[in-house]
């Protein structure tokens, strides 16, 4: 595995983890991560929540900017 295989795995962990809190909490949830170029990624994030008909919720990384 490379290290961008470990990147995308704790990605996924970290969204997982935020889903089943919402959802032990009573809040419907869905998780999903969004690939874009650092200038499109809030539009990419805004479409895909406006396709599903929800409300974004958003988390960054710190190895993310």
């Amino acid at each position: 595995l490379s290290a961008e295989d470990d990147v995308e795995a704790v990605d996924r962990q970290a969204v997982q983890q935020l889903v089943d809190s919402l959802a032990a909490a009573g809040v419907e949830a869905h998780g999903e991560i969004v690939s874009a170029t650092e200038h499109d990624i809030a539009e990419v994030i805004l479409q895909r929540a406006k396709e599903l008909d929800v409300d974004p919720i958003v988390l960054g990384h710190q190895h993310h900017r």
